[in-house]
């Protein structure tokens, strides 16, 4: 119910345009996939100044990852990236579940401020849906 009445306002999710690859390579795609889901993981609060970008930079001496965000990265954000790139180097087909859900679990924890945003909009926005569908119904609810 709370997806639907969001969605109405908002629109289907949209992933950003790919950019045309040459090589076409399955890696470059997960490179870029992984590189947004960085970004987004990266934007921990509300309101534009956590928004972030990741890149890549390939160097003779190994990969260097950029960040970037409106009002600079935090040391909190800068900790919780080299955790995440220490567990990618530890898993496998073995721990794979384990290492995603402490990934999330660890995501959640430092975006507690944008997902408490996200709550209490929900929460709104569930209340009207369910007043609207009751003075729909006759029900009790808001005056028509």
């Amino acid at each position: 119910m709370l997806l639907e009445a969001v969605a109405k306002f908002n629109g289907p999710h949209l992933d950003r345009e790919a950019k045309s690859d040459t090589t076409k390579s399955v890696e470059t795609r997960l490179r870029r996939n992984v590189l947004d889901k960085l970004a987004y993981l990266c934007d921990t609060n509300k309101g534009g100044a956590t928004v972030s970008a990741a890149a890549l930079q390939a160097l003779p001496s190994g990969n260097v990852l950029w960040l970037a965000a409106n009002e600079g990265i935090t040391e909190s954000v800068k900790t919780f990236v080299k955790w995440i790139l220490d567990q990618l180097k530890e898993v496998n087909t073995d721990n794979k579940q384990f290492v995603e859900e402490r990934i999330l679990e660890q995501a959640v924890t430092l975006a507690g401020r944008r997902i408490s945003f996200y709550y209490r909009r929900l929460t709104v926005a569930a209340q009207c849906r369910r007043d609207l569908l009751a003075t729909q119904n006759g029900s009790e609810g808001l005056p028509a």
